[in-house]
C-alpha cells in the first residue's frame, strides 16, 4: 500500500496501523499453521496495542481440497 501524497501525520500514522494488521496477521498464519486429520488448517487470534488503538486479529483458514 501506498500512502497518498500530501498525507498528514495521522494519515502515516492509520497507514502504519495497516501494514502493523497485516504483518500480525502473517505472522499468525506463519506460526499456527498445523496439519489436523489430513487437511491443512490455520487459526489463531492475537490482540495487540497499535498507536493506541486496541486491534483484535481473528483468523481462520480451512483447506478442504485434500
Amino acid at each position: 500500500m501506498i500512502a497518498p501524497w500530501g498525507a498528514g501525520s495521522e494519515d502515516l500514522a492509520r497507514w502504519g496501523t495497516y501494514v502493523a494488521v497485516a504483518q500480525t496477521a502473517g505472522a499468525i498464519m506463519d506460526t499456527c499453521t498445523r496439519l489436523n486429520e489430513g487437511f491443512d488448517t490455520v487459526a489463531g487470534t492475537r490482540s495487540v496495542d497499535l498507536t493506541g488503538t486496541k486491534v483484535g486479529v481473528s483468523i481462520s483458514f480451512f483447506n478442504g481440497d485434500k
